[in-house]
């Protein structure tokens, strides 16, 4: 008996060292050990591939915000508001064909 439980505070006090006192066990990478995976943009269709020319990013941010002005610009509530996204939807649309879009 004695034995016994010498061997378990043993085996006790081990593991206490082993890890510090409240450690959690790393699960931010819970397929660590699975088969690879292939990279995501191997699956994707070609209108899912990212753009990394800037002007095709530049050219498509400012026909989003020409949506954008113009659905502010209906929904505005009043006279002032209205020029002031009529203005702006100008402005945006001057911008886009100095950028050549």
């Amino acid at each position: 008996m004695g034995r016994t439980l010498i061997l378990l505070l043993l085996l006790a006090a081990g593991a206490a060292l082993a890890a510090p006192f409240g450690a959690v066990p790393d699960r931010s990478n819970p397929g660590a050990g699975a088969a690879p995976v292939p990279p995501a943009t191997a699956n994707r269709p070609l209108g899912a591939q990212p753009s990394r020319d800037a002007a095709t990013e530049r050219c498509d941010n400012l026909r989003r915000e020409l949506r954008q002005v113009a659905g502010r610009q209906r929904d505005a509530r009043t006279t002032g508001e209205s020029d002031y996204y009529g203005v702006r939807y100008q402005q945006v649309l001057e911008q886009s064909g100095r950028a050549g879009c």
